[in-house]
Order: C-alpha cells, then sequence, then structure tokens
C-alpha cells in the first residue's frame, strides 16, 4: 500500500463500498412492570437508604474519633 492512497496521504481515495445507515427497531410490546415481584423504585429506595446508613456511620465514627483522638503532646 502506497502512502499517498491513504487518508492521510495526497492522493484520491476510492470510493467506500460500505453506506451507514441508521435502523430503528420499533417493539410490538410495550415494556411492563407488571410481571416483577419487587417493586420497579426498589433499586432507587435501596440507594438513598444506603447512601443516608453510610452518613449516619460516617458522622458517629467522626464523632468517635474527634472525643477519642490522640492526646495531645505538652
Amino acid at each position: 500500500m502506497g502512502g499517498a492512497d491513504g487518508p492521510n496521504g495526497t492522493g484520491a481515495s476510492p470510493a467506500p463500498d460500505y453506506e451507514w445507515r441508521y435502523e430503528y427497531y420499533d417493539d410490538e410490546e410495550p415494556v411492563s412492570f407488571e410481571g416483577l415481584k419487587a417493586h420497579h423504585y426498589s433499586i432507587v429506595i435501596g440507594f438513598w437508604v444506603g447512601l443516608a446508613v453510610f452518613v449516619v456511620f460516617m458522622f458517629f465514627l467522626l464523632t468517635l474519633l474527634t472525643k477519642t483522638g490522640a492526646p495531645h503532646p505538652e
């Protein structure tokens, strides 16, 4: 392959033998949450509950560390 034939070269490149097309698929049946055994907001609720537990845990941990920190040298 010559250096002038590539996309960075100065020569004209041949026309591509491919064509870009976008295909959109419409589902015949819409997505339904009726078959789920868990509530469909369970992941969101679990995330916020976990975040709240983490924040409370960090609050108590930092409070404990400030009360029982290393003694100050005199």
